[in-house]
């Protein structure tokens, strides 16, 4: 996964150089950005904490780092790929008019604050408690 995140990140930072005010492009790095986000959260748990437990590095202040880091990069690699993807083939497809594209910018993002709002209020807590 380590793999994932450092060939994701690098083609992100090709394309966004390529032509940064591109839209479809800016999308496109997006996509690639989540995808690099996914190789980080996966690394975490299988490359970075067996290391450090088989070093007998257990710090609990860097388990607890790592842990929110999994967490917040499982998150936007989840919840965000498919938004991006779908604006990426809005964007490339120059079917819808600016005008679309500006409320869909804004309108699709609506049930990922909702997905926000669940991972600070559901179940993450509780099992952290014990109960």
């Amino acid at each position: 996964m380590i793999a994932l995140f450092l060939i994701s990140t690098i083609f992100a930072i090709i394309s966004y150089r390529y032509d940064p005010k591109s839209p479809s492009i800016r999308w496109g790095v997006l996509v690639l950005v989540c995808a690099a986000f996914a190789g980080l959260s996966r690394a975490t748990i299988e490359t970075f904490l067996p290391t450090l437990d088989k070093f007998n590095m257990d710090f609990a202040l860097l388990d607890s780092l790592l842990y929110y880091l999994r967490i917040i990069t499982g998150f936007i690699s989840i919840y965000f790929f498919p938004y991006a993807l779908l604006m990426w083939a809005i964007t490339y497809s120059d079917k819808f008019t600016k005008r679309v594209i500006q409320i869909c910018k804004y309108l699709l993002p609506i049930p990922i604050i909702f997905m926000l709002f669940s991972l600070f209020g559901g179940e993450h807590y509780k099992l952290r408690e014990g109960g």
